[in-house]
């Protein structure tokens, strides 16, 4: 078994709604680490889901508080083993993602 480390998501710019942001390719996937950060004038809220495959989206953080300037190290996710086809979707207005993982094969 191999086990190759991923940028998962190599940074991006979220916006308010929930939006896209890693798929799971074939295998398994492994979230290891992220963060989210705020460069923004004002407190800004976070939110991640999670929908596997054929099911429906689980909110792992529903509604948290970035402070501005601020950052937050995602530790719901830390350990979040995704499956060919699950999604990881994610929303805050302004917030900067970044996810950081490993795949199995």
């Amino acid at each position: 078994m191999a086990v190759t480390p991923l940028s998962l998501q190599p940074g991006m710019a979220l916006q308010q709604d929930l939006q896209t942001v890693f798929t799971a390719p074939g295998g398994t996937t492994v979230v290891t680490s992220g963060v989210a950060a705020n460069s923004a004038d004002s407190i800004t809220t976070l939110s991640v889901s999670v929908t596997r495959a054929g099911g429906q989206a689980v909110f792992l953080i529903p509604a948290r508080q970035v402070a501005t300037m601020g950052t937050d190290l995602l530790p719901e996710l830390s350990g979040l083993v995704l499956n060919k086809g699950d999604v990881l979707s994610a929303g805050g207005a302004g917030l900067q993602l970044v996810l950081n993982g490993y795949s199995l094969s």
